[in-house]
């Protein structure tokens, strides 16, 4: 039905349009979002074979997902905001597929119930996610199509064999924490579509498929191929070489249990959103829970139901589901060091579909007891909630901003003044950050200064990030900029070696001298006995109300230029 379709895409469409006409002209990407415009503005110019920089050090398997942003950020002049309009189109191109296959598969029903199972998770998510093109976040409706493309191997569709092997390398080279969910999900899958080709004597078209598969594979792992070749070690080694011998101690069973078990409460995330991770370690907080995951029970009746329909479409469909829900447990199982909560995106989408299974047994249950209801009532009022949804989720997208706005917002306003101070005179201009936070805004400052064409380089240090066409080892400098952020810029401001050259923030430079003065004296009269432990508490939070204000400064090197 095409117009369920279009009414789940109107959101998508909504939020392209408001972006590019809102924020195309201004929005400047910081931290991750800028490394990834600066690998995809590479495609056609420079080797691109791996993969988004990690902060373990490595690469992320592969770089298709600059391959895909890289058509949209041409056709649109290399604008910014063309890796917004990508990201919108690749989750369209998951959410349309995800309901083919539904259709396909299940029918009409299905193929409703998807897509309001879509539309909630969409809603959920919120309409920035839907433009991110981060790589967490960019897999994960993908994700959601690859669970249904296995379910159709399941059932025998040949086509579905090469589709599933492009949708997980995705996947997997996009984010490296999906091979655990992917590689053994597809071969379930494999397995399965072998089995059934065989019983029904139709390996020549098993053959057609592998054919057509293998080169699928061929082309989007061949980059990552070539860097294991031309570099040593390359960064497929290195990823495996980190996951034997990192140090980092795994999760535990039980872990994975209980953020799985979440997203199977009363109030999973996937409809009401996002539960705030952990201050300290940005992990979710049902890992430090015993959920009580009550919405399996009506998961458990629907199995109960369906494996008695031997042989049906339904039942391979819960068994994918249930593979990958074990996939999900030993997936978070297996993670070393800190289970980040931006990670687990991909739970959503299985709690979804298990919610769309309950849905789809139910529909299918009452439409054989009373046929008329489904004419009458199941597919009218699906209709009406995919129209409900489209126009919650579309003022969503029209009110929404872009990854990071406030980051962008900043930088864009350092730029004038940094570029107005440059020396008149060639060389590169070496950019670094002095904290980890500058680091947001250090990836977004060699991007701008790329844009308007200048000579933007970082240290040796930073290959991994930036690649070797960046880094700066020879040759005359321009200027050396130093980005700082709040304490850092009180500390690099009293080093006679440096001049600020940029600096935006709430709180003014001079203000927050004099704000630093007043903590130095308080710390005096505190020392001294002068001030009790209580006063000094309320004046000292006062004051850092207004020091954790976000500034950010920028400081150039007197004396850099060198050879």
């Amino acid at each position: 039905m095409r117009l369920a379709l279009l009414l789940a895409l109107l959101p998508l469409a909504v939020s392209a349009v408001f972006v590019v006409a809102t924020k195309g002209a201004t929005y400047t990407p910081t931290a991750d979002n800028a490394l990834i415009e600066l690998n995809t503005r590479d495609v056609g110019h420079h080797p691109v074979l791996v993969g988004l920089v990690s902060r373990d050090g490595w690469s992320h398997p592969g770089p298709v997902l600059f391959y895909l942003l890289a058509t949209p950020y041409r056709l649109m002049g290399s604008s910014s905001i063309a890796l917004s309009v990508g990201a919108i189109a690749i989750n369209a191109a998951a959410i349309a597929g995800t309901a083919v296959v539904a259709r396909r598969r299940g029918g009409l029903s299905l193929m409703l119930l998807t897509l309001l199972g879509i539309g909630l998770l969409v809603r959920a998510l919120g309409s920035e996610f839907m433009l991110d093109p981060w790589n967490p976040y960019i897999p994960v409706l993908a994700f959601g199509l690859l669970v249904f493309l296995v379910w159709a191997m399941t059932c025998g569709e040949t086509w579905a064999l090469p589709v599933t092997a492009g949708v997980g390398s995705f996947c997997i080279q996009t984010h490296v924490g999906y091979l655990p969910l992917v590689a053994p999900l597809v071969l379930w899958g494999v397995a399965w579509l072998i089995w059934s080709l065989a019983r029904a004597h139709r390996l020549a078209a098993l053959a057609r498929a592998g054919l057509v598969t293998a080169a699928v594979l061929s082309v989007l792992w061949l980059p990552p191929l070539l860097d294991e070749v031309l570099h040593s070690p390359g960064n497929l080694t290195e990823v495996v070489d980190y996951f034997r011998h990192s140090g980092k101690s795994a999760h535990t069973l039980a872990d994975g249990y209980r953020v799985m078990g979440a997203q199977f409460g009363l109030t999973p995330e996937w409809l009401t959103g996002a539960d705030p991770p952990s201050p300290f370690t940005g992990e979710p907080p049902s890992l430090y829970s015993n959920p009580i995951p009550v919405l399996l029970l009506p998961l458990a009746a629907s199995a109960i139901v369906l494996w008695r329909r031997r042989g049906s479409d339904a039942r391979r469909l819960l068994a994918t589901l249930g593979v990958a829900l074990a996939l999900g447990v030993l997936a978070v199982a297996r993670t070393l060091g800190d289970v980040f909560a931006y990670r687990l995106r991909w739970t959503w989408v299985l709690a979804m579909v298990a919610a769309v299974v309950v849905a789809w047994t139910a529909w299918t249950w009452m439409a054989r007891v009373a046929p008329r209801v489904e004419k009458r009532w199941l597919v009218p009022v699906s209709v009406g909630a995919l129209a409900v949804l489209a126009v919650t989720n579309g003022v969503s997208a029209a009110r929404g901003g872009v990854p990071r706005g406030e980051e962008s917002v900043r930088l864009r306003a350092l730029m004038p003044s940094v570029v107005a101070a440059l020396p008149k005179r060639d060389g590169d201009v070496i950019v670094r950050s002095s904290s980890f936070v500058s680091t947001f805004y250090a990836a977004g400052m060699v991007l701008a200064l790329e844009r308007q064409h200048l000579a933007a380089r970082v240290d040796p240090t930073l290959e991994v990030q930036f690649h070797e066409h960046r880094v700066h080892r020879r040759g005359q400098v321009r200027e050396i900029l130093t980005i700082a952020t709040n304490l850092g810029i009180d500390e690099l401001a009293s080093r006679s070696d440096l001049r600020l050259v940029g600096y935006t923030g709430v709180v003014s430079l001079g203000e927050r001298a004099r704000l630093m003065r007043r903590v130095s004296v308080l710390e005096q009269a505190h020392r001294a006995g002068e001030l009790d432990d209580l006063g000094y508490y309320v004046q000292r939070s006062e004051i850092s109300k207004r020091l954790d204000r976000p500034v950010v400064g920028v400081f150039a090197t007197r004396g850099a230029s060198r050879s």
